[in-house]
């Protein structure tokens, strides 16, 4: 197999495949940690290191935007673990709400960026446009997706947090003298 194939397949199932399925897993997390968020990001991260390892590799020079866009998209993924990390503490110091915005915010910049230089890498290699077209075709709907996706889960945890009883309705529930086995009808 050419080592630039691997490497472009590589780096199209980090950014088309892995990091959006990632962001798709915390539409159904049970807490704000998910573990499984975490682990499909941490594959992406894996993959995008061995696409860029490849490139580095067997890349003379830096003498292309495609090389130069691929670093600045590796540095944003490495800048997304430590403060998805601190996204997921306990809010002890208050600032968690800026760092959550920072990480969704810079996440879904990275992902914009690597669908760049996945167009950009298909230039380089001198590609037909059936890959240009699907590619982005691809990540049109990835991006639309996602944004929709998005906004329909903080939409409904809003309505489900509003129609949830407040502390003092699950004290009162608690302190209750009957079980729901006594009320069976």
């Amino acid at each position: 197999m050419n080592i630039w194939l691997a490497h472009g397949l590589l780096g199209c199932a980090a950014l088309l495949l892995v990091f959006p399925l990632g962001i798709v897993s915390l539409w159904f997390k049970k807490s704000r940690w998910s573990i499984l968020h975490w682990k499909i990001q941490a594959c992406g991260t894996m993959l995008l290191a061995l696409t860029t390892g490849v490139g580095l590799l067997n890349s003379s020079r830096l003498h292309h935007k495609h090389q130069s866009l691929g670093l600045v998209v590796f540095g944003m993924v490495l800048i997304q673990m430590p403060l998805g990390f601190v996204d997921a503490l306990d809010n002890t110091r208050g600032y968690r709400a800026s760092v959550s915005f920072t990480h969704s915010i810079l996440g879904f910049s990275t992902l914009v960026l690597g669908w760049l230089v996945i167009l950009s890498g298909f230039r380089l290699a001198s590609l037909a446009s059936g890959p240009f077209v699907f590619v982005g075709l691809l990540s049109a709907t990835e991006i639309s997706a996602l944004i929709t996706g998005s906004f329909l889960v903080q939409w409904r945890r809003r309505i489900v947090a509003k129609s949830a009883p407040k502390a003092s309705e699950v004290e009162q529930l608690a302190t209750d003298d009957y079980t729901l086995a006594e009320h069976n009808l």
